[in-house]
């Protein structure tokens, strides 16, 4: 006797080698069992249906074609296989009390053309026969409500793919990463698929239909994780395993992973041929968005208002922070027209401000000190050529020094004369304007005042 445990329930069933079906003393489903003739074989069926009821269908489905190296003529491998490949797991009715299949990974293409099936109907008896007929049936009626449903979803552009909780049920870096992808692309005009979002007011039950439709439909997929276990998690992996699927059949469709805190060397190994982003880099969305536009062009723009120019635009900024009508601003300009503003360039003509040029000459004042300097100096000159003109040396040397006194000062004088002079010319007004000039400098007058009422509001 050997032990094995339900695929339905996971329970542990007591078989006898001789038959090849069962039923399950704990849920009470039938179920074909492999055959127990190699304990390699055994360990391996094991583990393999351990990955599949938690939903790792790829590494389920790696292990059952590494069973097959060992026996390939075991009908139940091929069975297995098809399981994962379609994600069955099986879930209790609350109505009925009955264990039905569900269907996590919906293919266009039915079980019952399906190249392992084939090969388990061929190898299977005529009792595992009926039970594979049995089950095909009631998995292709489940797919063919799911694409029915599916038809009526909305089309997507973008599929965001991610892991929405930890182990502890708590929300991930990868979610928040992808809400403000989410949030962004929306914005730009794409219809996105955000689990978070998009299936926030749906059951579990109701999930497949929405995410197969969003695979079908989506033109690109973004892969978005942390962690090498993170993007391995079975759904997500379900999710983008499905759609390498999909390229790999020959779609059109890109996917895009974007990885961030993490070595790109432990992407997963399917990514090994895909352009990766670093969601660190500088201008990581710039680059998604440059790529997606080129992946989905858009014939019509996101916004359906008129392009506004930068003076519309200006002039709008303005009246949102003034709740006044622009009526409103306007009265200044309107009660202030510009013959107003030039009128003192009429009542003041260049002509009379040239009149003081010609009626009045320069008048330099001499004071009281400087005509007494003036008389002194020359005095002294006149009385120092007196001494020289005596005949004793004494005086002559006397007359010398007076002369050279007298003329220093006289010197001196002249100087301050002419200072004073220029002086006098200096400090005269200057109106020797010329009326072109005049004229420009009111014009730029009377434009600030006519800008300054707005400029204030």
């Amino acid at each position: 006797m050997a032990t094995f445990r339900c695929k339905v329930c996971g329970g542990s069933v007591q078989i006898d080698e001789a038959n090849s079906t069962v039923v399950c003393e704990y849920c009470g489903n039938r179920q074909v069992m492999p055959r127990f003739n190699d304990s390699e074989k055994a360990a391996l069926l094991e583990r393999a249906e351990d990955c599949r009821r938690s939903g790792d269908f790829d590494r389920a489905m790696a292990l059952y074609e590494k069973a097959l190296l060992t026996d390939n003529t075991d009908p139940e491998i091929f069975w297995s296989i098809v399981l994962c490949r379609y994600g069955i797991t099986y879930v209790c009715d609350p109505r009925t009390g009955q264990t039905l299949p569900t269907v996590n990974r919906t293919r266009t293409l039915p079980v019952q053309m399906d190249a392992d099936y084939q090969k388990a109907l061929r190898l299977a008896d005529a009792e595992q026969r009926v039970f594979y007929e049995e089950q095909a049936q009631r998995i292709d009626t489940i797919q063919q409500q799911i694409i029915r449903i599916s038809q009526n979803e909305p089309p997507f552009d973008i599929f965001i793919c991610y892991k929405e909780t930890d182990a502890q049920g708590r929300r991930t870096h990868e979610s928040a990463y992808a809400a403000q992808m989410y949030h962004l692309l929306t914005k730009d005009g794409y219809k996105v698929f955000f689990a978070r979002v998009t299936l926030e007011d749906k059951l579990g039950s109701a999930y497949e239909p929405i995410i197969f439709s969003a695979l079908q439909s989506s033109k690109v997929m973004v892969a978005v994780g942390t962690s090498k276990a993170n993007f391995e998690a079975p759904w997500v992996r379900n999710e983008w395993s499905r759609y390498l699927q999909m390229i790999q059949n020959g779609e059109d469709k890109t996917l895009i992973p974007a990885y961030r805190d993490m070595d790109p060397y432990d992407l997963p190994q399917e990514f090994a041929y895909l352009q990766a982003l670093d969601i660190n880099n500088l201008g990581f969305m710039q680059d998604l968005l440059h790529a997606l536009h080129k992946l989905i062009p858009r014939e019509t723009p996101v916004s359906q208002e008129p392009a506004r120019s930068g003076a519309q635009t200006a002039q709008q900024s303005v009246t949102q922070e003034n709740p006044q009508p622009s009526e409103q601003t306007q009265q200044p300009r309107e009660t202030q027209p510009p013959e107003q503003t030039q009128q003192p360039r009429e009542t003041q003509p260049p002509e009379q401000t040239q009149q003081p040029q010609e009626t009045q000459p320069p008048v330099i004042r001499l004071s009281v000190f400087s005509v007494v300097f003036l008389i002194l100096s020359i005095g002294f000159i006149i009385y120092g050529i007196n001494l020289r003109a005596e005949g004793t040396l004494s005086t002559k040397a006397m007359g010398s020094i007076f002369t050279g006194v007298g003329i220093t000062a006289l010197g001196l004088a002249i100087l301050l004369f002419v200072l004073k002079i220029i002086r006098s010319r200096r400090s005269r007004p200057n109106n020797r304007v010329k009326p072109s000039r005049r004229i420009k400098d009111n014009n730029f007058v009377k434009i600030n005042r006519r800008i300054k009422p707005n400029d204030r509001r």
